[in-house]
């Protein structure tokens, strides 16, 4: 697993998009979609920013949402997977591009992802 600190942002080529069930994220360089199935880890990953440390965007996102002990490890865990399969980059990547623009997404208590 990954460590939890440093910056983390969307991969270059790497788009996220809301949807009422999570969000889904799409990979322009291969054309592969992958499914979030959490409200709550598809908001913690649009507002990944590349401003601050994930130790630090994860308590002000569980402080501004409330949420409990047990939802934040599945949320780190998820980021911890996107960061494996490439979707995520660490801010001393020198192959990470831009971050990715971000739009607003519900919440949801599940947590999880699929790829397609």
């Amino acid at each position: 697993m990954t460590t939890q600190d440093g910056r983390v942002r969307l991969a270059a080529g790497v788009a996220i998009r809301a949807e009422r069930f999570g969000g889904l994220i799409y990979r322009y360089d291969n054309r592969r979609l992958y499914f979030i199935h959490s409200r709550i880890a598809a908001d913690f990953l649009l507002g990944l920013d590349d401003s601050s440390s994930l130790v630090d965007a994860a308590h002000a996102f569980v402080q501004s949402q409330g949420l409990t002990a047990e939802q934040v490890k599945p949320l780190l865990d998820s980021v911890a997977q996107l960061e494996r399969m490439g979707l995520l980059v660490r801010d001393t990547d020198p192959s990470a591009g831009p971050a990715s623009p971000l739009a607003s997404v519900p919440t949801s208590p599940s947590t999880g992802l699929t790829h397609r």
